[in-house]
């Protein structure tokens, strides 16, 4: 490429003829104007100097201070590089300006219909406040219109622009010798949002359908959650779920997706625990002495192989029978019902030398304490007796999986050890505590 500027340079004084002035070196211009190519790259390019002392030699490249034309040759350009032109001035200019002409050869025409080239967005829904980008491929040295409905929002020298509001939007490009704009893109915007009617908490019979509902729209699709995992074949605009837990959904339109707020569906009932005395081995011509959860204005039902006790209809039960055990609790008009506990009953045999006699019992008072309850991360196990022996207490499951084992220590007053429960899952658990030869549980809840 080549650069050149030149201008009238005004007139200057005459210098008188004399054997001394003639071919005189001395610079005779009045306003010394300069060119120089510059790049990103901090390259730069000096005019075309001829040197006056030695006026065969070829031009040099450097400042030119006696010329009114300067050149500039860069002979191999990068292509799609950015070149700067500054023309300036040495000292004051005289009659406080001067006009020039810049002439620029061999720089291709610029293809503004490639610049226009969509590489980034096309026609889309925004969802709320999320943003698209518009990017087209560019080129060095163009302006950019960018256009929504036809009017321009900004111009920039940047190939790319965020959408954040609905509208039809292209971009215009100016460059060298060439303009073009490209294809339209039409972008919409949702305010989806998802509801469930009634919302909040709400209180429920174990069992009984709950009608929840789902704001409603056109192309809408649900997909309704419970503790945050997807119910299968739930893909309706309702739902009437019968069990407690925490309910979600999940509407979907337009590739935009909202998820409601939960509905906390909260079991006016707690399942209740049964629990025993003595373990789940009825002793030989014996009983096992059955609880359950206490409350106020509470009903019972007890059951024996799924066989009602019609003269059980209280908290506890004494079972005489090996069986599968379990009570119904109603209140205000709930009703629910535990899992079963089987008790098993090993007769005494009298040829067997190992049980030539039923076996002792050693705990003949007892106290077991567990606190806090309902817990959290710690299980404090406190036993009182009226014997010294060795005890050990164990968490076991309702289904009877054994987990954690500790010894209890005497303190002087009781016997008591410490369980971590943190890592345990939330639900209804038992103590078990034993001597050897007798259990006595107790359930407790993990929260």
């Amino acid at each position: 490429m080549i650069f050149t500027v030149c201008w009238t340079d005004p007139e200057g004084t005459a210098t008188r003829a004399s054997s001394q002035t003639v071919n005189s070196t001395s610079p005779k211009l009045i306003n010394d104007l300069d060119i120089r190519i510059s790049d990103d790259s901090g390259n730069t390019w000096f005019p075309w100097v001829l040197d006056p002392a030695n006026p065969s030699q070829s031009a040099t490249i450097g400042d030119n201070i006696r010329d009114n034309i300067e050149q500039v040759f860069i002979s191999n350009p990068t292509p799609n590089k950015v070149y700067t032109i500054t023309v300036r001035h040495k000292r004051t200019l005289q009659n406080n300006g001067q006009p020039y002409s810049l002439f620029i050869s061999g720089v291709r025409s610029q293809d503004c219909n490639s610049a226009v080239q969509i590489l980034k967005g096309k026609d889309t829904t925004l969802c709320g406040n999320a943003q698209v980008q518009l990017e087209v491929k560019g080129d060095n040295a163009l302006a950019y219109q960018w256009l929504k409905d036809g009017k321009v929002v900004t111009t920039t020298s940047i190939p790319s622009f965020n959408i954040t509001q609905e509208g039809q939007y292209a971009v215009k490009v100016v460059g060298y010798q060439c303009e073009a704009q490209s294809k339209p893109i039409t972008v919409k915007i949702t305010d989806l949002n998802a509801k469930i009617t009634p919302a909040g908490s709400i209180n429920i019979c174990s069992g009984k359908p709950v009608a929840l509902v789902a704001n409603t729209g056109s192309g809408y699709r649900y997909q309704w959650q419970l503790n945050g995992w997807d119910i299968s074949g739930q893909t309706g605009p309702t739902m009437t779920p019968t069990e407690s837990g925490s309910y979600t959904v999940k509407i979907t339109s337009d590739n935009c997706t909202a998820i409601s707020e939960p509905t906390q569906l909260l079991s006016i009932l707690q399942r209740p625990v049964i629990s025993t005395n003595t373990g789940t081995v009825i002793p030989l011509n014996g009983s096992i002495y059955l609880t359950t959860n206490t409350g106020n204005d509470m009903t019972y039902r007890w059951f024996l192989n799924d066989n009602i006790i019609l003269t059980a209809t209280g908290p506890r039960l004494v079972a005489t029978l090996p069986g599968k055990y379990a009570v119904e609790i109603s209140q205000n008009g709930c009703s629910i019902t535990s899992k079963t506990l089987e008790l098993t009953n090993i007769p005494f045999a009298p040829n067997n030398p190992i049980q030539s006699k039923p076996p002792e019992i050693l705990i003949i008072k007892e106290n077991l304490q567990l606190y806090p309850n309902p817990v959290i991360n710690t299980l404090t196990v406190a036993y009182k007796s009226d014997n010294t022996y060795d005890l050990d207490a164990q968490i076991v499951t309702m289904e009877g999986i054994k987990l954690s084992k500790k010894l209890l220590y005497d303190n002087g007053d009781v016997f008591l050890n410490e369980f971590d429960t943190s890592s345990l899952p939330a639900g209804y658990y038992l103590i078990r505590v034993s001597d050897g030869r007798r259990i006595i549980t107790k359930p407790f809840v993990k929260q």
